[in-house]
């Protein structure tokens, strides 16, 4: 009797013990995931800084452009003198 009572014992533990390590381990790969996900955010958000800092430098190294200032400019919605402004009215 000793012996099925250890038994079952045993097999319960087992049991508890398996989904314990289940558990853990989807815990993990959903950190590692996530992890992922903020590395690639974080490389891709790195190179447009970089990007950005290549462009400060080489206007430091050669002045403002008129060009930078145009498309500055346009970045904030202004246009040049004399332009014609056509709204897509249908959304296409």
């Amino acid at each position: 009797m000793k012996k099925l009572v250890f038994g079952f014992i045993l097999k319960t533990a087992l049991v508890f013990a398996a989904l314990y390590i289940s558990v853990s381990f989807v815990s993990v790969a959903e950190k590692l995931s996530r992890a992922r996900r903020d590395y690639a955010e974080l490389t891709e958000a790195l190179a447009a800084q970089r990007q950005e800092n290549d462009e400060l430098r080489d206007m430091v190294e050669n002045g403002i452009t008129d060009d930078y200032i145009i498309k500055k400019a346009r970045s904030y919605g202004y246009v040049l003198p004399d332009e014609t402004i056509y709204a897509d009215i249908f959304g296409k």
